[in-house]
């Protein structure tokens, strides 16, 4: 039952209320360095505005240096899954997002740095690009509850043309 990305579109925009997002979202880089690593405070500047430069550095850095290094800057990432590698951030993370586009945590032997480039709050429209498999799977599912009762309809249509069932 293939689906096109117009439908895929199309049925999103006219029940986009439906689609609420379950979690926070976000698009960013994450890093877990070591907080005594050598030039790490020419990776605080680099993260900070993240442009083409500043990205190829981050990335070299990173494989020689960071413990763990996540680039989600293309796709939304719950935030959940991303601070669940750094020590908790004490304000509602709802908040912090609105008033901040990046994250420093230092703790006895990591430096945890989050760029936050887009987010969405729980509750708002979640992006299509986020929940395209959902909205994919819910047009695939009515398209084969038409298919089946249709065929349904058509083989009592037939049998009864053909006197196979009669009604009472």
């Amino acid at each position: 039952f293939p689906v096109t990305i117009f439908e895929i579109q199309k049925f999103y925009n006219d029940n986009i209320e439906k689609f609420s997002s379950d979690r926070n979202l976000v698009k960013g880089i994450f890093m877990k360095v070591d907080k005594n690593a050598s030039n790490i405070e020419k990776l605080k500047k680099w993260y900070r505005k993240p442009d083409s430069d500043a990205l190829d550095k981050i990335e070299s850095f990173s494989v020689q240096n960071a413990v763990i290094y996540n680039y989600f800057m293309d796709e939304w990432t719950g935030l959940e899954d991303v601070t669940g590698n750094m020590p908790k951030v004490k304000d509602n993370p709802s908040s912090y997002l609105q008033k901040r586009s990046t994250i420093e945590i230092v703790d006895d032997e990591y430096c945890y740095l989050l760029y936050i480039k887009d987010f969405i709050l729980i509750g708002k429209p979640a992006p299509l690009e986020y929940i395209k498999p959902q909205v994919l799977n819910v047009l695939k599912n009515s398209r084969k509850t038409d298919f089946l009762r249709n065929y349904e309809q058509e083989l009592l249509e037939t049998a009864v043309k053909n006197e196979k069932v009669i009604y009472y």
